[in-house]
C-alpha cells in the first residue's frame, strides 16, 4: 500500500485525502491548526455559546465539485437550494433595489434579474446585458489575454460608467475575487461570469447552508476518512520537507520527527510552503514560483443586535466600508446576529475594536431601516489575513499544476492552476486533482516494473 503524507486538512487537503483513500492509498492527513476547515470552519463563540463560522461563504449551483463533495461525506442535504439568482442591495444614501431572476430559466433569468436592477439607468443595464452576452463569443486567446488587464481597465474599456462601476461592478469583483477592480485579473472576472451566466440553468442558484461550516464541509470528511483507515492528525506542524531517496520524500515536523512516505500532497497556502522548502537546488524552481504570490485578507464581523433587521439573505451594501450583510437569526438570549463581510480589507486589518464598533454605529443604521446605534449590543471581528492569493494581472500563467519538479511532491490549493479564483470550489477541485495525479503516477511506475 504506497504511502502518501497530506500537509494541510483545509478543503483542499480533505478533498485530496479522500480522493486517495478511495483509491486504496495509506494516508497520513497532517495540519497545524488545532481544528481541520482551513479557512471554512466554525468556532463556538464564548460569550453567547453559538457556534459562529468563521467568515461568510457563499455557494451557488455551478459549484459542482462541492456539491460533490458535500455527497460523498453525506452532507448534501443540509444545503437549501434558492432557485434563481436573488440578491438586495442597500445605498448608504437611501436607495434599494433588487437583482432578482424571474421565471426564465438559466441565463434568460440572468438578464430578466439585470434588466429589472433599477439602481441603474437603463442603458446601463443594457451595457451590462451586452458585456454578459459576449463571453459567450470570447476566444480561448481573447480569454487568456484578460489576464493580462485589470478588471477596472477592461470595464471602462467596454463602455460602463462609473455608477454600473459603484452599484454593479465593483461589488462582483470584491466578492468573487477579493480584491479592488483597480488590482484584479479580469481573466478570472471572465470565469466567474461565464460559469455563472452560461454554465447551466442552475448555475445562478444560491445554496445555504443550513448548519454552520464545520458541520457541513468538515467533520462528516474526517470521520469518513478515519473510517477508511486515515490518520488524521491535528496540531502537528511540518518545519521542513525533505528528498530521502530516489522516489520517496519526506517531512520533518517540530520536534524533529520525520515521516517519510512514497508521495506529499502539499495542500497549504503559498506563503506557508514556502517556509518549509530546504535551501537545496532542487526546490529553486517551485521557490520562485511560490514568491510570486500575495495574500489578501478578509474581515468578517459579527454583531449582535437588540432588534430583528429584516433584511434578505444575503443583502448587498453600497456606499459604506461593509460590503455585504448576511443575518444569521435569533439566538438563545433573543439577539438578532448579523455577519458583516468585508472583503480585501487591508484598510481595516489593524483597527481597533472600539473603532470598527464606532463604524458599524455609522454605517449599519444607513443600511438597516429602523436600526439605530443603541441597537448595536456587541461585535466580535474575525480576521482572515491571509485569506486568499491576491488574484492580480499576470499572476494566472503561474499558478502551478499538481504535478512539481520534485519526484513524490504534489500541489493543491486554490491557489494552484483551477482557473478559477479563490473558492470552496477550486479548493476541493485541486484535491482532486492532486490526488487523481498521484494516483496515475503511483499506476505508472507500478505498470513499469
Amino acid at each position: 500500500m504506497k504511502r502518501v503524507i497530506v500537509l494541510g486538512a483545509g478543503l483542499a487537503g480533505l478533498s485530496a485525502s479522500l480522493g486517495l483513500v478511495d483509491a486504496g492509498c495509506d494516508v497520513t492527513l497532517l495540519e497545524a491548526r488545532p481544528h481541520a476547515g482551513g479557512r471554512a470552519f466554525s468556532f463556538t463563540d464564548r460569550i453567547s455559546g453559538e457556534e459562529i463560522d468563521n467568515g461568510q461563504h457563499v455557494l451557488m449551483g455551478c459549484y459542482v465539485a462541492t456539491l460533490r463533495y458535500v455527497e460523498r461525506i453525506g452532507t448534501g442535504a443540509l444545503i437549501r437550494r434558492l432557485h434563481g439568482l436573488s440578491l438586495a442591495f442597500r445605498h448608504a444614501n437611501g436607495e434599494s433595489a433588487r437583482l432578482g431572476a424571474g421565471a426564465l430559466p438559466g441565463s434568460l433569468g440572468m438578464v430578466q434579474a439585470l434588466l429589472r436592477y433599477r439602481l441603474l439607468s437603463l442603458r446601463e443595464r443594457l451595457g451590462i446585458v451586452r458585456t454578459m452576452a459576449s463571453l459567450r463569443f470570447f476566444s480561448s486567446e481573447r480569454a487568456a489575454a484578460l489576464h493580462e488587464v485589470d478588471c477596472r481597465t477592461w470595464l471602462m474599456s467596454l463602455g460602463q460608467s462609473e455608477r454600473a462601476m459603484e452599484c454593479f461592478w465593483t461589488p462582483v469583483v470584491l466578492a468573487t475575487l477579493n480584491s479592488s477592480p483597480a488590482t484584479a485579473s479580469a481573466g478570472y472576472l471572465y470565469t466567474v461570469l461565464r460559469t455563472i451566466f452560461f454554465s447551466g440553468k442552475d448555475a445562478a442558484d444560491m445554496l445555504l447552508p443550513e448548519v454552520g461550516l464545520s458541520k457541513l464541509l468538515v467533520r462528516s470528511a474526517e470521520e469518513r476518512l478515519v473510517e477508511r483507515g486515515a490518520r488524521v492528525a491535528l496540531h502537528q506542524t511540518a518545519e521542513c520537507l525533505e528528498i530521502s531517496g530516489r522516489n520517496t520524500i519526506a517531512v520533518r515536523l517540530k520536534g524533529g520527527e520525520m515521516l517519510s512516505a512514497d508521495a506529499i500532497v502539499s495542500a497549504v497556502a503559498p506563503w506557508s510552503l514556502s517556509r518549509l522548502l530546504p535551501d537545496v537546488t532542487e526546490f529553486d524552481t517551485l521557490r520562485r514560483t511560490l514568491a510570486l504570490f500575495e495574500p489578501s485578507p478578509i474581515l468578517s464581523v459579527h454583531v449582535w443586535l437588540a432588534r430583528d433587521p429584516s433584511i434578505p439573505v444575503m443583502t448587498g451594501a453600497l456606499g459604506t466600508a461593509v460590503q455585504w450583510l448576511f443575518p444569521k437569526g435569533r439566538d438563545a438570549d433573543g439577539r438578532w446576529r448579523v455577519s458583516c463581510t468585508i472583503s480585501a480589507s487591508d484598510a481595516l486589518q489593524d483597527k481597533h475594536p472600539d473603532d470598527m464598533r464606532a463604524l458599524l454605529a455609522h454605517e449599519l443604521p444607513l443600511l438597516i431601516p429602523g436600526l439605530s446605534a443603541q441597537d448595536i449590543l456587541r461585535i466580535l471581528p474575525v480576521h482572515e489575513r491571509r485569506a486568499t492569493f491576491l488574484p492580480s494581472t499576470g499572476i494566472d500563467p503561474h499558478r502551478p499544476l499538481p504535478r512539481t519538479e520534485i519526484p513524490g511532491l504534489y500541489l493543491a490549493g486554490d491557489w494552484t492552476a483551477t482557473s478559477l479564483p479563490a473558492t470552496i470550489e477550486g479548493a476541493i477541485l485541486s484535491g482532486e486533482a492532486a490526488a487523481r495525479a498521484v494516483q496515475q503516477d503511483f499506476s505508472l511506475i507500478e505498470n513499469s516494473r
